[in-house]
């Protein structure tokens, strides 16, 4: 007769083993699938409030003969300003292409993502796209999204502003515990706004200097 302890030795074992060749089918069934490529292409400009087409190409990448990859491709955007035309999910066709429609409601770089689901035979993968939204065709770069220079020294942070098509405004001083002397303490309007064309030029932003500690 098998002692108990030999007994739950036994079970532990059992299990063990269920979970390791589990795991092991699971290595196995990944390590079959075919690896694949996605590229996505969409306008790389774009007005607000205008439809594009953002089309996915998946490719079947291993080695040996090619198969071309059938299920769905997901759409996602970096922000919630996007509109997708109906669900952000298309099928991909015969070729291994397939389209959305899209369209935004917010200024400034945008990126699109493309992510393949894969299927029974190939892997998943993903690529994305970088947009730019803006006004008007031709009349240049006309909003600025409001970067984070809090901490920043003066200098270094005016040129990041004027990077990101903003103009440093009225530079006021104070007293600060937290932040060294002459680097931003606060900045107006906040970090994430963006300020459209109706405002140019007053993309000005206001920046208060600390003078250090009192």
């Amino acid at each position: 007769m098998r002692s108990p302890v030999r007994a739950v030795v036994a079970v532990i074992v059992g299990v063990a083993a269920v979970f390791w060749l589990g795991a092991a089918s699971a290595r196995s069934s990944q390590a079959t699938l075919r690896s694949t490529s996605t590229s996505v292409t969409c306008p790389s400009v774009i007005l607000i409030g205008q439809t594009g087409t953002c089309e996915a190409v998946v490719a079947d990448t291993d080695t040996g003969t090619a198969t071309t990859p059938s299920g769905t491709v997901d759409f996602s955007a970096s922000s919630t300003a996007v509109e997708f035309s109906g669900t952000p999910v298309c099928a991909l066709s015969s070729a291994g292409s397939c389209q959305i429609t899209f369209a935004f409601s917010a200024f400034g770089p945008e990126t699109i993502t493309a992510s393949y689901d894969g299927d029974s035979s190939h892997a998943t993968s993903s690529a994305t796209q970088q947009i730019e939204v803006t006004a008007c065709f031709g009349c240049g770069f006309r909003f600025c999204r409001v970067p984070r220079v809090i901490g920043k020294p003066l200098t270094h942070a005016k040129q990041i502003l004027r990077h990101s098509g903003c103009r440093p405004g009225r530079i006021s001083h104070a007293y600060s515990k937290r932040i060294r002397k002459g680097r931003v303490i606060s900045e107006r309007p906040k970090p994430g706004k963006v300020i459209g064309p109706n405002a140019w030029p007053k993309h000005k932003i206001h920046l208060v200097v600390s003078r250090g500690e009192a």
